[in-house]
């Protein structure tokens, strides 16, 4: 008889495998031996599949899922508000379900190649419902999606080619922020004014200015910014009002999303044509969104952009 010496005993490994005696990799949701045997396994029990009748069992908050900020009450208040509109529109149950499959295997860390796989056939899946609604008429919905189209392109930073992360959240992020300004003018500008009441400026900025100063070094070489093209210049002089508005750290959703947002079209077209003086300056935006600690969905974002910067 083979050796048996190799099996865990441990209680850890789904039923099917406990049966037939064999190693499992406890690899949530679908164990190897289960998946390659095409068999129901037991950790397919925890998967949050989340047909739209049984969305109120949802593991965890939408809210959570997208908050960067803890302690904005706002999260909260909305809950009831964004479960219903889960219950209601298939591409929101799509988006969600991607989002906590990241979150999920994030948290154990165990997230792997397959689990990246299925996180992105729900997000398609989300957004090719998305196109098909013909009118925006739930701007609230539609804000919502935004946001989970946003945190999942820096969900998965970590797998991307390249610097592929930078023009891919930059255009996730501005997209988000003119759909928002187009169908929902008054919820922005009460957002605005939130902000300014929760995150008042301190009166120390050193560091905010010490940053300012290393982005004019980077283009000493080159004649100083005011050699630069007119287009180069507006993303710079568009970067420092941001640096010194979020005090070298943002802290909201509106911080992160303020300088793609206020970007011009040609800028954001030499980004993704990954164009060299345009990457440059994206570098400083996105080393310094990664400064935001605690957020699980900038956790390989955040090492991508340090690596980068």
């Amino acid at each position: 008889m083979p050796s048996r010496k190799w099996h865990s005993k441990g209680r850890h490994g789904c039923g099917q495998c406990k049966q037939r005696r064999v190693k499992c990799d406890v690899r949530y949701y679908v164990c190897s031996n289960c998946e390659r045997r095409k068999e129901k396994c037991d950790f397919e029990l925890l998967r949050p599949s989340l047909p739209v009748t049984e969305i109120v069992h949802m593991p965890i908050h939408v809210g959570q899922l997208l908050s960067i900020d803890p302690g904005n009450p706002v999260v909260e208040m909305w809950k009831p508000i964004t479960n219903n509109l889960i219950h209601t529109h298939v591409f929101l149950q799509h988006g969600y379900e991607a989002l906590t499959v990241l979150h999920t295997r994030r948290t154990l860390n165990m997230t792997s190649l397959g689990d990246y796989l299925e996180a992105y056939q729900k997000h398609i899946s989300a957004l090719q419902d998305f196109r098909k609604i013909s009118t925006r008429s739930d701007w609230v919905a539609s804000v919502l999606f935004a946001m989970i189209v946003s945190v999942f392109e820096m969900g998965v930073a970590g797998i991307q080619p390249g610097e592929d992360y930078i023009p891919n959240t930059i255009v996730a992020l501005r997209n988000g922020a003119q759909l928002t300004r187009a169908i929902a003018p008054n919820f922005v500008n009460d957002r605005k004014k939130d902000e300014m009441i929760r995150h008042k400026p301190s009166s120390d900025d050193a560091e905010s200015l010490l940053l300012l100063k290393y982005i004019e070094s980077e283009f000493e070489g080159m004649g100083g910014v005011s050699a630069l093209d007119n287009v180069y210049q507006q993303a710079i002089v568009s970067l420092r009002i941001w640096i010194l508005r979020v005090e070298a750290t943002p802290r909201t959703w509106g911080h992160v999303i303020w300088w793609p947002a206020n970007l011009d079209d040609k800028f954001v077209d030499l980004v993704r044509g990954k164009d060299y003086l345009a990457m440059v300056i994206a570098r400083q935006w996105a080393y310094i969104v990664s400064r935001l600690s605690g957020v699980w969905f900038l956790d390989g974002w955040s090492h991508r952009a340090h690596v980068g910067s």
